[in-house]
């Protein structure tokens, strides 16, 4: 048996932990604040008035070969955020059980219904890949993301916002082409994509975190096996049509 604690208040930005328990055999269950039988035995509650920080101390006592893992968005993210792909996922939550098994499909639907935004953006990066590696014209794809945002006054002034991302080919060594690199596909901000291969690109999922100037940008791109990006500086205006990021 392993005793722990666990507390199911509020945090900040709007961000409420979830409990999870899963069994020997791989069965997953969702602590809502009630003894499960033959898997948890609550042995204190103690409760703290305080409006909507209003929360629960649990003391809890898991039966033997039974893992628990809290699950919480990150401050300004969401949960599972760097992961790309349900198999993403399962490799993620794997972990954080010693590589037990637990039932993948009732992680799924888990997601599904405590975090529906982010069991849809993986459910259809999924399906683009699929559909990209389904097609014999197209070559094998990967998944890179492109960070950028916080600019300076300067750089801003500069239209930061407005510059595109350029996708850039590889050797098949792996070894970016220099010097220049071949830029093989541009994504504009309103979500056109041009380029002589702008067939093989594909923008997964867009987000966005606060910050000073405007914040940040994380791009997901679906590219050509061994492709980069990068957010691109541009000399020249960008055409208002293309918009902002």
């Amino acid at each position: 048996m392993s005793e722990f604690s666990f507390n199911d208040g509020l945090r900040h930005g709007g961000r409420r932990p979830r409990l999870v328990l899963v069994d020997k055999t791989g069965t997953m269950y969702h602590f809502t604040g009630e003894s499960i039988p033959g898997v948890c035995v609550i042995l204190t509650e103690k409760f703290e008035k305080n409006g909507k920080w209003s929360n629960t101390t649990f003391a809890i006592v898991s039966a033997s070969g039974v893992s628990h893992v809290v699950l919480c968005s990150p401050m300004h993210g969401k949960v599972f955020q760097d992961c790309a792909t349900w198999g993403d996922v399962f490799v993620a939550f794997s972990a954080t059980i010693q590589g037990k098994i637990f039932d993948r499909e009732g992680l799924k639907i888990f997601i599904g219904t405590e975090w529906p935004d982010v069991a849809t953006r993986l459910t259809s990066t999924e399906a683009t890949l699929a559909s990209l590696e389904s097609s014999e014209s197209e070559a094998e794809s990967d998944v890179v993301e492109v960070d950028f945002g916080s600019p300076n006054r300067r750089t801003m002034d500069a239209g930061f916002w407005t510059w595109p991302i350029e996708v850039m080919s590889h050797h098949d060594d792996g070894e970016p082409e220099t010097p220049p690199a071949t830029v093989i596909a541009t994504v504009w901000p309103d979500g056109s994509i041009e380029g002589h291969k702008a067939s093989q690109v594909k923008i997964l999922s867009r987000d966005s975190r606060p910050g000073m100037k405007g914040g940040f940008r994380t791009i997901r791109l679906a590219v050509p096996s061994k492709g980069v990006a990068r957010h691109a500086r541009r000399c020249f205006e960008t055409p208002q049509e293309k918009g902002n990021w």
